[in-house]
């Protein structure tokens, strides 16, 4: 019971952070810049004691990166650039990470995940469902009920298993990788570090070495596969696992499906989606 209570706090700041960083991946507007370098700062710091992943380091190396922009319209070109433009680095939809395709499986399972809760998109909503401020604001809605009642912990925990802890490693290294090629400040580099160590908490969250995949959890280590084209590893998706595995049983040659999101998107034809521009101001799900 003292654990159930505990865990009461850690779900409310869990929640509030979700909502903050779904706010901080959205196509900033006019005064973002200011409100990061002061509200967002302070709210993270806020929240530091509850969340035992939430890196103080890693706050301050984003309020550095912060100071190195100039002007809200530096900021949204950095967004637009990283995010929107083609040929964009680095997909902030997480479709492409599960499934290596647009609009593939996880982003039904989204969109029917949020229908079974109870949710609906605002009106003004114009992102896909797998945009990743659509699933932050989902998660830290799914925290929040979890708070107000343990039965719902399961379902926050779930959520977060299926549809954010197995692609943000990937996210947060190539966000990283980007802003050092384009000589970005790092703003959503570090953004992107704190959600990966907190959804991970703490466990081992690239994964990049033999060592950290087996420490990391069962869920994590069975997705992990290495690309038969570029050697990068990668996560693949439970419905490519099954496919895989059907496959093998049936004596037929599954070596096709070793190929990562990047290399795949080439093989096999598939178009990079240049996602809609997110709406300047948005709060995300209602209750219906």
């Amino acid at each position: 019971m003292n654990d159930r209570i505990h865990l009461r706090p850690l779900c409310t700041a869990l929640a509030d952070f979700y909502a903050l960083l779904a706010r901080a991946f959205t196509q900033p507007g006019d005064g973002y810049l200011a409100a990061m370098r002061d509200s967002l700062v302070a709210d993270l710091n806020e929240l530091r004691p509850a969340i035992p992943w939430l890196s103080g380091q890693t706050i301050a190396d984003f309020r550095q990166a912060l100071d190195a922009v100039a002007d809200d319209l530096q900021l949204l070109q950095m967004y637009s650039r990283l995010f929107i433009v083609p040929p964009r680095p680095v997909s902030i939809n997480a479709g492409l990470y599960l499934d290596g395709s647009v609009m593939g499986r996880s982003v039904d399972a989204l969109s029917e995940t949020y229908r079974q809760a109870g949710f609906q998109r605002a009106d003004s909503v114009r992102d896909l469902d797998d945009h990743l401020s659509l699933i932050l604001e989902f998660a830290a809605l799914a925290r929040e009920r979890a708070a107000e009642d343990e039965t719902n912990q399961s379902f926050a925990e779930r959520f977060e298993a299926h549809f954010l802890r197995p692609w943000l490693p990937s996210f947060a290294r190539e966000l990283n990788e980007s802003c050092e090629h384009l000589a970005f400040a790092p703003v959503y580099a570090h953004l992107a570090a704190m959600l990966r160590d907190v959804v991970w908490a703490g466990e081992n969250p690239l994964g990049e070495t033999a060592d950290a995949a087996a420490d990391a959890p069962p869920e994590a280590a069975v997705a992990q596969d290495h690309c038969r084209h570029c050697g990068k590893p990668f996560i693949a998706s439970e419905e490519m696992r099954n496919m895989k595995a059907s496959l093998k049983e049936k004596g037929l040659d599954a070596m096709f499906m070793d190929v990562c999101p990047d290399c795949r998107t080439a093989e096999m034809g598939f178009k990079t989606l240049t996602p809609p521009e997110p709406p300047k101001y948005r709060w995300g799900l209602d209750k219906l």
